[in-house]
């Protein structure tokens, strides 16, 4: 396991998606740190022409802040899916949720607050989506 001040997480997921993509095209190669075992290079070449180019990984960012699920029904009432890790991983569960739900109307990825934070700060509070307000609308 790589210390946590590494900039580069190897488990990142577009970084996984990129190379199981990229080796449908080229032929990867990944150059990794002799003392640290860290990835340092990553060296492509088209299968046809053998043309190479060379990419640093320098570092990465991770959508993993915890976030929940809000979904509301046709009848108005709301209910909260989670955590799940992420804001795009949790905006992706609303339409396998609906799927399982024929009910739900509307959903939409709400952060949440870190617990050890005693104060709530301003910029922390979300409005009602338009979809949502639209379905409470069409209820009221």
């Amino acid at each position: 396991m790589h210390d946590a001040g590494y900039p580069f997480d190897t488990a990142n997921r577009a970084y996984q998606r990129f190379l199981a993509l990229a080796s449908d095209h080229f032929e990867v190669l990944s150059w990794d740190n002799a003392t640290t075992g860290r990835p340092t290079l990553i060296t492509l070449t088209d299968i046809r022409s053998r043309d190479t180019f060379r990419m640093a990984l320098l570092d990465s960012v991770e959508d993993r802040a915890p976030h929940a699920l809000l979904a509301v029904t046709t009848t108005a009432a709301l209910s909260l899916h989670g955590p799940i890790e992420g804001r795009a991983a949790t905006a992706d569960y609303g339409p396998h949720l609906a799927m399982h739900n024929p009910d739900i109307a509307a959903t939409t990825p709400v952060a949440l607050h870190d617990p050890t934070q005693a104060r709530i700060s301003d910029d922390e509070w979300t409005a009602v989506p338009v979809t949502i307000q639209q379905v409470l609308d069409r209820l009221a």
